[in-house]
């Protein structure tokens, strides 16, 4: 009794956050209903979406991949060849979810606003053992990104962010099958998780190489674990091999959704850099779309160069591997289309924002953060595609 009264205390103002951080977006998505016009620029809304629940008011937080993670949890990989670019173990959650709440919709938003509630405990964790100075600015800096609102969207956002979190936890302390449980789980629900494996294996190299008498067998664990931390995306290619006789099928269908991605070869960032300024001085008559180019491009560049200071400024090796992993890989498709949404779950971008020592210079960072994340809130809900 004592250790559940301990934990809801635990729990209590992370809870807090999310019901302030929650209901600040429903309100925002309120006046984007009364303000802006609906504008769906993706399929299955009508089909899907609409036919789950007769308030558009909550079946808009499912817009764009919500109708592919319900396909998936309902009938499983099959009709559509694009489905096969969404890991399974989201949209399997929201089938085991489906049992109890009978609604594939209601399910799948359930499972990310509960998760994320933990997922923003555990990172309070995080903070604490890490010492963070700021533990409230790092926080905001995660609640008011420009697309965090998907962490409360029918998206794998708040799942991932969980398990990444809970893995580092697991690193932290260095309890090995824990962080490799949950790297194995992150495999499973996005491609990025993969970069958990190198992180856990540095992090074990290093703290085993002067106990390990052995070499030999420090390689061979080594090995073991980075194996077992990637178990969930290799069980997805053995299933994708089985059924569509190609391992990698996730990325071949990549060009189906548009953007211009390219997965037949890979295309260096400055090459990418260069498509989008071209793009951005050929736009014209396009305001949306201008706006969701610029911030993709604008985020992406100021994101690296901070990953490029927590370099500088040595943060911890396997924050590192992670985060690079988790930013490059997606630009080697050719464009930086999403970025802005994938950004989101790089967590120690938060971490090195903290070192920030100019006052002012943070609470400008959070008003811009802030600002953007009512104008992609307000667009995405409405239908226009934001990341």
């Amino acid at each position: 009794m004592k250790d559940v009264k301990k934990l809801v205390k635990d729990i209590l103002p992370s809870v807090k956050l999310f019901l302030v951080w929650r209901i600040g977006l429903l309100v925002v998505a309120f006046l984007a209903g009364r303000w802006l016009p609906f504008r769906p620029s993706f399929p299955y809304w009508d089909s899907i979406l609409s036919n789950l629940s007769s308030s558009q008011f909550i079946w808009q937080w499912a817009n764009f991949d919500g109708p592919h993670y319900i396909t998936i949890a309902e009938k499983g990989y099959v009709g559509t060849g694009l489905i096969q670019a969404f890991f399974p173990l989201y949209p399997l959650t929201i089938r085991w979810f489906s049992k109890i709440f009978d609604n594939y919709l209601y399910s799948g938003l359930i499972i990310s606003n509960l998760v994320f509630v933990f997922a923003l405990y555990y990172f309070r964790q995080l903070i604490k053992l890490e010492k963070i100075k700021e533990s409230k600015f790092t926080l905001l800096s995660l609640l008011l990104f420009p697309t965090s609102f998907y962490f409360g969207a029918l998206y794998s956002e708040s799942l991932f962010f969980l398990f990444v979190i809970l893995c580092f936890l697991g690193l932290y302390k260095k309890q090995w099958f824990k962080a490799v449980l949950f790297a194995s789980l992150a495999s499973a629900t996005r491609l990025v998780g993969i970069f958990l494996a190198p992180a856990i294996l540095y992090e074990y190299y290093q703290s085993r190489e002067k106990k390990e008498k052995s070499k030999i067998i420090l390689y061979l664990k080594s090995i073991f674990l980075t194996l077992l931390s990637i178990s969930g995306f290799m069980l997805f290619c053995f299933y994708l091999n089985k059924h569509f006789s190609d391992p990698f099928f996730f990325a071949q269908v990549q060009s189906g959704f548009g953007a211009s991605r390219q997965t037949d070869k890979l295309i260096l960032f400055h090459q990418v850099v260069w498509r989008y300024l071209k793009m951005m001085f050929t736009i014209k008559g396009n305001g949306a779309l201008f706006f969701t180019i610029t911030q993709e491009f604008f985020i992406s560049l100021l994101v690296l160069g901070l990953l490029i200071w927590g370099v500088i400024k040595k943060i911890k090796k396997p924050y590192l591997i992670y985060s690079f992993g988790s930013f490059l890989l997606p630009t080697l498709t050719g464009n930086l289309s999403s970025m802005p949404r994938y950004i989101s779950l790089i967590f120690p971008l938060y971490f090195i924002l903290d070192g920030i020592k100019n006052k002012w210079l943070k609470l400008v960072i959070l008003v811009v953060s802030g600002t953007l994340l009512v104008i992609n809130t307000a667009l995405f809900v409405r239908g226009f595609w934001i990341a």
